[in-house]
C-alpha cells in the first residue's frame, strides 16, 4: 500500500513534468526538488530536473543531473540522448558523438540515432563519415524508411539533388507518409518547383497539394 511519502514525491514529480511540458521551467524546478527530498534516488525526478534546469539556462548542473540520472539507471536512455543534445548545443561535439555511439550499440534500430550522429558529423566538417554512418544504420535497417528520409534530409544539406531525390523515393515507397512530410521540410524547399520532385510526392503542379 503506498504510503503519504510515496503519493507526495509522485505528486510533486508528475507536477514538474507538466511545468516542464510547459515550458513553466523556475516552478518544475521546485517541484522536483521536493520531489528529490523525499524520494533522492528518483530517476524520472533527476532527468525531469535536468530539462527543468537547462530551462532555466543552468546548463552544467543540467548535465550532472541529466549523468545522475544515468548513474541511478544505467544505460538510461532519455536522459543519455537529452545529455547528448545539450552537449551538442554546448558545442562539444565529441563527447556528444560518445553518448550516441553508446546508444547505438544499446538500440541500433533506432533512426533518430543514426541521424544524429552523421547531424554531429557534419557539424564536425566530416562528410563522409556522417553519410557512412546513415549507411550503417541502412545495413541493420534496410527497411527503416526514417533513415533513408534522413539521408535525404541530408543530402538536401550538402545540396546534393540526386541524393535528395533517391533517398526520398526510397522513404516513400517504404512508407508512404513520408510524401506529406517532406512537402513540410524546409530543407526540400528549393526542389520543389522540380518536376521530377513534384511527380515522386504525387503532388499537384498548381497547388502543390497531394493528389488523391
Amino acid at each position: 500500500m503506498a504510503t503519504t511519502t510515496d503519493r507526495m514525491y509522485q505528486h510533486y514529480y508528475e507536477r514538474g513534468a507538466v511545468f516542464n511540458q510547459q515550458k513553466r521551467y523556475k516552478e518544475a524546478l521546485n517541484m522536483l526538488l521536493f520531489s528529490l527530498q523525499l524520494k533522492p534516488n528518483y530517476h524520472l525526478a533527476w532527468l525531469e530536473k535536468g530539462t527543468a534546469l537547462e530551462g532555466v539556462g543552468r546548463q552544467e548542473e543540467a548535465l550532472a543531473a541529466y549523468s545522475h540520472a544515468v548513474e541511478l539507471k544505467p544505460g538510461y536512455a532519455k536522459a543519455l540522448f537529452a545529455k547528448c543534445q545539450l552537449l551538442s548545443k554546448l558545442h562539444r561535439t565529441t563527447e556528444a558523438l560518445e553518448i550516441l555511439h553508446e546508444l547505438s550499440r544499446q538500440d541500433p534500430d533506432d533512426p533518430k540515432l543514426w541521424f544524429a550522429m552523421s547531424f554531429l558529423y557534419r557539424k564536425l566538417g566530416q562528410d563522409d563519415k556522417a553519410t557512412d554512418t546513415l549507411n550503417q544504420g541502412l545495413e541493420l535497417n534496410p527497411k527503416e524508411a526514417r533513415i533513408w528520409y534522413f539521408k535525404a534530409m541530408f543530402y538536401a544539406g550538402v545540396k546534393n539533388r540526386d541524393g535528395v531525390l533517391e533517398n526520398l523515393r526510397r522513404a516513400i515507397e517504404s512508407d508512404a507518409r513520408f510524401t506529406a512530410e517532406a512537402l513540410s521540410e524546409e530543407l526540400f524547399t528549393p526542389y520543389f518547383n522540380e518536376p521530377e520532385f513534384r511527380a515522386l510526392l504525387a503532388v499537384d503542379p498548381a497547388t502543390m497539394a497531394i493528389r488523391p
